[in-house]
């Protein structure tokens, strides 16, 4: 328990990654955690398609993270980088769907509009802008992660986080949207 509440406080840039080391049971256990949180978020959204792309982000993710341990020549510090990436996209994205799925439900429920803006289009831009800070705060955290491992500069870990980001995200999104 006292590894997952670490875990849990490097999604605030609390800890430095690179102390933590699970075990891979551990890592297991986060990964499950994800597949099955994901492919419910997923299938509500979507239905079948929606779970399978949530199984390809995780297969993308695992990918990613190998080469990229692979290639800076620290093939020991695989488990402690997915697992890092793991815990935060077990926090991020379950939040990200309940209070953004939740606001645009209550939103539309109630016909929220401010001004002279409709209902509509003023919860589209609320529950859109919520969503961009979620997915600026996970680019922020898996560049935080990076620096933290391979000393990167900002720049650097944040381009690599927004690619990461895409990879994962992106192509599974598009595979399934054709």
């Amino acid at each position: 328990m006292n590894l997952l509440l670490q875990y849990l406080s490097l999604c605030f840039f609390k800890n430095d990654p690179t102390l933590l080391v699970p075990d891979k049971a551990f890592t297991k256990k986060v990964i499950i955690f994800f597949l099955i949180s994901s492919s419910i978020i997923e299938g509500l959204i979507a239905d079948y398609e929606g779970v399978m792309e949530a199984w390809l982000r995780a297969i993308m993710a695992t990918l990613a993270i190998a080469t990229l341990v692979w290639s800076m020549k620290q093939w020991e510090r695989f488990w402690q980088l997915l697992t890092a990436v793991f815990i935060c996209e077990d926090v991020i994205v379950p939040l990200a769907g309940i209070t953004d799925g939740g606001l645009y439900h209550y939103m539309v429920l109630n016909h929220v509009s401010y001004g002279g803006i409709s209902a509509k289009y003023f919860t589209e831009a609320v529950t859109g802008f919520l969503a961009f800070l979620y997915v600026l705060w996970y680019l922020l955290i898996i560049a935080y992660i990076l620096r933290k491992f391979f000393s990167f500069d900002f720049w650097k870990s944040f381009i690599l986080a927004l690619s990461y980001f895409v990879f994962t995200y992106g192509v599974p999104m598009m595979l399934f949207d054709m």
